[in-house]
């Protein structure tokens, strides 16, 4: 499927790669849900986009690469958003009363 070569067909890519893809970013998150999710997200922006896009490499490739990029922003959006309550769970006991008495 070159980059030129008539409309792209997202169904077809979808059918083809979603189990593999789903796979390979359960592996990243581990969780069914989260990678489910984190895929079809990845499909509705590339239909949003079907219009415009070119891949540059194979599409295979290009959802792979997206699915990786796509996890990893999810696991460090996950880190930077950790409840304060978490945190302070992890201080020892002394640390959080000395803050209490200022």
């Amino acid at each position: 499927m070159a980059e030129s070569s008539g409309p792209l067909d997202l169904e077809g890519l979808f059918r083809l790669h979603y189990r593999a893809l789903c796979g390979a970013a359960f592996g990243y998150l581990k969780d069914t849900a989260q990678a489910e999710d984190l895929v079809q997200e990845l499909f509705a922006k590339l239909w949003q986009e079907r219009d415009t896009l070119e891949f540059k490499v194979s599409p295979k490739a290009y959802l792979f690469a997206a699915v990786r990029n796509r996890c990893l922003n999810a696991l460090a959006a996950g880190k930077r958003m950790r409840p304060l309550n978490e945190e302070l769970d992890r201080l020892p006991e002394e640390d959080v009363k000395g803050e209490e008495e200022h």
